[in-house]
């Protein structure tokens, strides 16, 4: 991936955000504001094309493997991982 298509893909994302209230910078740390009371959101570090490069790469990587694991073991692990949620859910 270029750096013209992620430059792209990260405007895209900005304009998304911006259009469901959220404020967003493109450069540096984004103070983003909640669209529901204004209040002030977690701050979110931009990444450089690398790291953002090696995401993507790391993704599809896990996304072949994930595809290979036959469905019922993959239902298996969603199930186990939503029972961990709710046990935890007060504490999240």
């Amino acid at each position: 991936m270029n750096r013209e298509t992620l430059a792209r893909a990260g405007d895209e994302a900005v304009e998304l955000l911006q259009s469901m209230g959220i404020e967003a910078g493109t450069r540096g740390r984004g103070a983003w504001l909640s669209p529901i009371d204004e209040s002030p959101m977690p701050e979110v570090r931009q990444c450089s094309m690398l790291e953002v490069g090696e995401a993507i790469a790391a993704s599809r990587s896990a996304f072949l493997r994930w595809r290979n694991v036959p469905a019922p073991v993959r239902g298996e692990l969603v199930r186990l991982f939503g029972q961990q949620l709710r046990t935890h859910k007060n504490a999240l």
